[in-house]
């Protein structure tokens, strides 16, 4: 990223990104990124198991349903949500984000918060979904 400058705090925060992956998610695991980060599979070595890299209007032939099978069927391990985009038009308005959030929400559990990422984790074989880990509510025990 030498060399790089944006104004604002996206270079930072996906520089943050990058130092949280690669220590905390196996290389050899699947990540899917929404709405998308152009850079990251470049900036980390790693392969993308995902057939879409970016999800807006122009690049993403798939319903939320079809994201949510293809992300079971590719045994995609971490999603990253990232809070904040570049766009001025939300990347995933014409596929119902909220929709689509819900829908993952229920194969993974929040693991960690960084500045401008939501990071989850594939639940595990009868893992119970709670409430409060995948609320914006900070938990109270912390």
């Amino acid at each position: 990223m030498k060399g790089l400058s944006l104004r604002g705090s996206w270079l930072p925060d996906f520089e943050e990104l990058i130092r949280y992956t690669e220590k905390e998610i196996p290389k050899d695991e699947g990540i899917l990124i929404i709405p998308g980060e152009d850079l990251f599979y470049y900036t980390t070595g790693r392969r993308p198991r995902f057939p879409v890299l970016m999800f807006d209007r122009t690049v993403n032939p798939y319903s939320a349903e079809e994201i949510v099978e293809q992300a079971r069927a590719r045994d995609i391990r971490w999603l990253v949500i990232k809070d904040g985009t570049q766009l001025e038009e939300e990347p995933l308005q014409s596929l119902g984000k909220d929709h689509l959030l819900e829908l993952l929400r229920h194969d993974f559990k929040k693991v960690e918060s960084l500045n401008n990422y939501e990071i989850f984790k594939r639940r595990a074989p009868g893992d119970v979904e709670d409430e409060q880990e995948n609320s914006d509510e900070p938990d109270e025990n912390n």
